[in-house]
């Protein structure tokens, strides 16, 4: 049987919900739980992801793949049907690398959420009617709403600098915040390597300058002939040489 549950006046995104296997019915019990702040759910697991490397993820599984066992019995091919998979989840692994985990951003009280709420409501009629009441109105929640999130946000920093202090218990918070406000914020972009990739770390780039300065810094091809560069030679040891001793005085 299929249970499920109506909720309604609470925010969805701070109950956790779970169902309940103890009992022997057919029917399970659902429990909610309410917490004070959003739940983050952890991401489900994924064999792959944006960054893959898919032309890696070949040359790998044609590595791990068996092809000499024997496909004669049941057993052979649910051996082989185990093994296949069990490749394909390896080579996964190994060429995709793990994501950064994406920052839960700013939660917001319940006032600025609902005032939120009502600017969308007020914009949306306000795009229906194209009234100048409704316009009026989405101005002013609009206004209010800004004046909302700029005195949150003051005091928000105020509360954090006041928990800022000089002490060595804290680890001094409140030098590393000054060090870290006088400091410049140096942007050091990619380079672009040859394949059209980005070269992003310390290690890529100490290999992509050199190839690029081997394939710019090249001197021009001569032009003189083999008598010309072989008179050139001459020219230049013997005014190296008269160069050397000019300063020398006879014995």
């Amino acid at each position: 049987m299929l249970d499920f549950c109506i909720t309604k006046g609470f925010n969805t995104l701070k109950a956790e919900i779970a169902s309940c296997l103890e009992l022997s019915s057919d029917h399970t019990s659902i429990f909610i739980t309410l917490h004070t702040c959003v739940l983050h759910k952890r991401p489900k697991p994924s064999l792959y992801n944006k960054y893959t490397d898919w032309q890696v993820f070949r040359e790998t599984l044609e590595e791990r793949i068996d092809k000499q066992i024997p496909l004669k019995s049941e057993a052979d091919v649910e051996t082989a049907v185990a093994n296949l998979t069990d490749a394909i989840q390896q080579a996964a692994r190994v060429v995709t690398p793990p994501l950064r985990p994406q920052s839960s951003g700013v939660n917001s009280p319940l006032y600025i959420k609902q005032k939120l709420t009502d600017k969308r409501k007020a914009r949306r009629r306000w795009q229906t009617t194209r009234a100048p009441a409704d316009k009026e109105l989405y101005n002013k929640l609009t206004n209010e709403l800004k004046h909302l999130l700029h005195t949150y946000k003051n005091n928000s920093v105020q509360q954090y600098l006041e928990t800022l202090t000089p002490q060595k218990d804290s680890n001094y918070p409140l030098w590393k915040m000054a060090r870290k406000l006088k400091l410049p914020q140096h942007h050091i972009p990619p380079l672009r390597q040859q394949d059209n990739t980005w070269a992003r770390t310390d290690e890529q780039k100490d290999i992509t300058f050199p190839r690029h300065l081997s394939t710019v810094f090249r001197p021009f091809p001569s032009q003189a002939t083999r008598d010309e560069k072989k008179t050139i030679s001459n020219t230049s040891l013997t005014n190296l040489i008269r160069w050397r001793f000019r300063f020398k005085k006879p014995a």
